[in-house]
């Protein structure tokens, strides 16, 4: 046994006691007390430490070991005991030790049995740690491996895939050119271009939208394109013998910026652009002469057709198609597709002028004729018409007018004389006199005719002289009625008259809303009187309502006579026109059984 002073015997066991009695046949370094032992456990990894059960107990001792543990997992722990020692007292705070035996002092083999034991046990444990260690390292080793095979495997597919996805490109790419190509040569025009080359492009570059700009529009559209980032675009030069004259900008998405290899595709794309712009450029002159002459044919604003000599139309502006009525025809004849006629209009002189009437329109037709074909103008002068007789009627309303205002002041003052003789024999009978019941209707009927004077007089007064004022339209409606009173008695046509109570103020031309109502008041009537002669009916009743709603005063007149043909008179138009200078509005409309409504809206402000 070599004691600590002998550092080159050193071995894997320690013995820590008090006495070198203990004497065992392994050799182990010997440590007489604690302060040797721990110097020992500092300096040396021991595999077996065999300690007597008094320096075990010291807190100093059991740091040491403690280090000794951490540094040598597989280190044994052997307590040494004497046989008054109560161990059992003492294992709770040597538990944290990790004994691995424990033996007496007195039983040296003992001793000695277990320090091979723990050797063994120590060295067992050691080989463990090492094989776990290798086998650790080796399966780091296998991860590492298998690490690297997996990243080359990945490497791998990727590059099949990225060689899959350019082969996939380029097969795209090749049909998306072809394609590209077939849509340069079938255009007929440079926007069949750009929509050919968008719709082939789709799908492999997503273009959006592609556009051919001549200089300067190309510079202008790029400048506004870089300004505002609408859209990311390709901008690929335009050449013509080697001047450049355009661009051609293919666009997408703004988020999609061009790659090195689609410009270069794109570029390709823009070469046989360059040359299919100039097989374009006299089929586009071509074309752009014809548009001009297209759109000079529709803009006339009449029909016009080129016929044949047996009538047939070859073609027609867009006038003369709006017009046409007849669509089953392949090549029809102009009587056929602007009037539904089986024959000849009558008049009909190809190469001169003549003119065509109907029902509902009147034509000036001015036919030319050019080699074998005829060119015709047709000219609506329906309105032309109807405004000379419109006049005509205005003329002759003047003069009717002129001559009611002459005879109401011939009649106003011998009714005036005749109502003052009246008066006076009245004053002279006596209340029971038998001859006053028919003074009194004498009066009442020269009053009635005074009352007609009057309003007849209003009514024929010059409107130019009639000044706006405050009205009341309940007294206008009055006038309107008075008016027309003779006539409605004389026909025996009954005019209900329903007012409010209160007055309806408006700021207008008193004389000028009497005619409106009185002009419609007249349709009213010459309706019912035709139809009471096509026996059609005996009862003839017009009602006429003033209302306040929204605003507005609403007057309705309302009657149960036939209402076609009323907008297209003479006393419509003029009432039309004195309530639009009122800020109103005149409809006529059907009504349920039969019924006719013309409907006044006025402001009830005025105007």
């Amino acid at each position: 046994m070599q004691t600590l002073k002998e550092p080159q015997f050193r071995s894997s066991v320690l013995l820590v006691a008090t006495s070198r009695l203990i004497e065992i046949n392994v050799g182990a370094d010997f440590a007489a007390g604690s302060s040797e032992a721990i110097t020992a456990l500092d300096s040396q990894d021991y595999d077996v430490v065999a300690v007597t059960l008094g320096v075990a107990k010291k807190i100093d001792f059991q740091a040491a070991l403690g280090r000794l543990k951490k540094r040598n997992l597989s280190a044994q722990i052997i307590i040494i005991t004497e046989p008054q020692d109560k161990i059992v007292d003492w294992m709770p705070k040597l538990n944290g030790m990790k004994i691995s035996s424990i033996t007496l002092s007195n039983a040296p083999q003992q001793l000695e049995d277990q320090v091979s034991r723990c050797l063994e046990k120590a060295q067992q444990e050691q080989q463990n740690e090492q094989l776990e260690d290798l086998i650790k390292e080796q399966t780091e080793q296998l991860r590492n491996l298998y690490q690297e095979l997996d990243e080359r495997v990945q490497k791998r597919q990727k590059f099949l895939e990225e060689s899959r996805a350019k082969t996939i490109a380029a097969h795209l790419r090749w049909q998306a050119l072809r394609e590209a190509m077939i849509a340069i040569h079938q255009s007929q025009s440079i926007r069949d271009m750009e929509v050919g080359l968008a719709e082939a492009l789709a799908t492999p570059l997503e273009i959006s939208l592609v556009r051919v700009l001549f200089k300067p529009q190309d510079g202008n559209f790029a400048n506004q394109n870089k300004t505002y980032r609408t859209f990311a675009a390709y901008q690929a030069p335009l050449f013509r013998e080697q001047q450049n004259f355009g661009s051609i900008f293919f666009l997408r998405d703004k988020d999609r910026a061009f790659t090195k290899d689609e410009n270069e595709f794109l570029l390709r794309v823009s070469e046989a652009v360059s040359l299919a712009l100039d097989r374009l450029g006299h089929l586009q002159q071509s074309e752009n002469l014809r548009e001009q002459w297209q759109a000079t044919f529709n803009a006339i604003s009449d029909p016009v057709l080129l016929i044949n000599s047996n009538y047939e139309v070859l073609q027609a502006n867009t006038s003369g198609e709006k017009r046409s009525k007849q669509n089953s025809f392949v090549q029809p004849k102009c009587y056929q597709m602007l009037f539904e006629r089986d024959t000849t209009c009558p008049n009909c002189h190809l190469g001169k002028k003549f003119r065509i009437e109907s029902k509902s329109e009147i034509l000036d037709v001015s036919s030319q004729k050019i080699d074998d074909l005829y060119f015709n103008l047709y000219h609506d002068i329906s309105s032309k018409i109807r405004m000379e007789r419109k006049i005509l009627e205005t003329v002759r309303m003047a003069e009717l007018g002129t001559i009611g205002s002459s005879i109401a002041h011939e009649l106003n003052n011998p009714l005036g004389g005749i109502l003052s003789f009246v008066q006076l024999i009245k004053m002279d009978l006596k209340p029971d006199s038998p001859y006053l019941p028919d003074i009194n209707e004498m009066e009442e009927g020269v009053k009635r005719c005074r009352d007609i004077i009057q309003n007849l007089l209003g009514f024929t007064r010059n409107p130019e002289v009639d000044e706006v004022a405050e009205i009341d339209l309940k007294d206008v409606i009055s006038r309107a009625i008075k008016i027309v009173e003779l006539q409605t008695r004389s026909q025996n046509i009954e005019i209900k008259a329903l007012t409010p109570n209160a007055k309806a103020h408006f700021k207008g031309h008193f004389n000028m809303l009497a005619q409106a109502i009185k002009n419609l008041l007249q349709l009213a009537i010459d309706a019912l009187v035709d139809k009471n002669r096509a026996g059609r009916g005996s009862s003839s009743v017009i009602e006429i309502s003033l209302e306040s709603s929204q605003n507005q005063w609403i007057i309705k007149i309302l009657d149960n006579g036939p209402g076609a043909g009323r907008r297209n008179s003479l006393q419509f138009s003029i009432s039309t026109q004195i309530i639009h200078e009122h800020e109103g509005l005149v409809e006529i409309s059907a009504q349920p059984r039969q019924m006719t409504m013309a409907k006044i809206s006025l402001p009830q402000q005025g105007f």
